[in-house]
């Protein structure tokens, strides 16, 4: 005989079901939580765009508005011509200038991902017996504050004929002692798993680096480079126009053309260095370097009277190495 089988009743049905589990609530999730959040959030945004403000406020401002005892959101008068006259000034060269910002820092940046990544990941990954001990030297390597390898790097970049050059700014720092620490203790903590399926497809260290490390650590890249890009950007404007007072003689070292009358000393530019600040004040070369005050010369041995010194001209639109350079004229 046939059996009918008749279907289960709703409430069966929802006997058997498991309950529904409530969400915990996150900490934090509350109204006024939120409010405090998105206010906190606020302020630290204000606080971020507040310099550029200041810049955009002061670009389009006259010397008697800035300067005003009294302050004011915008100055009653927006002065556009002042970013006409900026880009016009034969004696700055602010668009050479900007371009060579923007070369150094992108091609700096670049070098040092390409470099200090490769050296992290052979730091963390190749094991070798000199692995520590070189670690431990370029961890050395940062406690050597700039101003001491200032000189030597100038005597190098000077030997090389690299002296007022684009590569004489950039190949100096393509390397960075920071970076690479920071590279080597990302890849100790990147998945090993992942790479020993790559050795078991036949790649090396070096594939395994490219096809596999590489691709999966885009986020970590992009983080270097915005903190490497910020810190290269502020490097001094260098080897602007030609048309300077320094040039370099036969053996390297750096010289001053003879004086001409229709030189102007360079302006300080916003966001320049100390140098390009120090040439627009018609300041001298330091008397320590330069030997300042009568007796023997200090770079080349020779006596030569106090009174038969010049002061040194500084270049517009040089800094950096290059307006250093002027600290070598014999």
């Amino acid at each position: 005989m046939a059996t009918t089988t008749l279907p289960a009743s709703s409430s069966t049905v929802a006997e058997s079901e498991p309950p529904a589990r409530r969400r915990p609530a996150r900490p934090g999730s509350s109204v006024p939580a939120q409010v405090a959040r998105y206010l906190a959030l606020v302020v630290a945004a204000v606080l971020f765009l507040l310099p550029f403000y200041l810049i955009v406020r002061n670009a389009l401002s006259l010397d008697t508005d800035i300067t005003a005892p009294g302050w004011t959101l915008f100055p009653p008068t927006l002065h556009w011509e002042n970013i006409s006259e900026l880009f016009s000034d034969t004696s700055v060269n602010i668009g050479q200038s900007l371009v060579n910002s923007a070369v150094i820092a992108v091609v700096q940046t670049a070098g040092q991902l390409l470099l200090c990544s490769m050296a992290g990941y052979g730091l963390a990954r190749i094991p070798y017996r000199w692995a520590t001990p070189i670690f431990y030297a370029i961890l050395v390597t940062l406690m050597i504050p700039p101003a001491v390898t200032f000189i030597p790097s100038f005597i190098i970049v000077s030997q090389l004929r690299w002296v007022d050059t684009l590569q004489g700014i950039i190949v100096p720092v393509l390397f960075s002692g920071f970076t690479t620490f920071l590279f080597r203790q990302y890849f100790l903590n990147f998945p090993r798993s992942l790479e020993e399926a790559a050795r078991v497809d036949g790649l090396g260290y070096v594939g395994a680096f490219w096809r596999v490390v590489v691709p999966n650590s885009g986020a970590f890249f992009a983080a270097i480079a915005v903190i490497t890009f910020r810190q290269l950007e502020r490097v001094p404007v260098a080897a602007g126009d030609r048309a300077g007072l320094l040039d370099v003689d036969g053996a390297g070292r750096a010289v001053d053309l003879p004086d001409r009358a229709d030189h102007q000393p360079a302006r300080a530019v916003p966001g320049r260095g100390g140098l390009d600040r120090a040439a627009g004040a018609g300041l001298r070369r330091p008397a320590a370097l330069s030997g300042a005050g009568g007796g023997r010369d200090r770079h080349q041995g020779v006596s030569r009277p106090a009174s038969s010194r010049e002061p040194v001209r500084w270049r517009s639109g040089a800094g950096g190495l290059s307006g250093c350079a002027a600290t070598g004229r014999r």
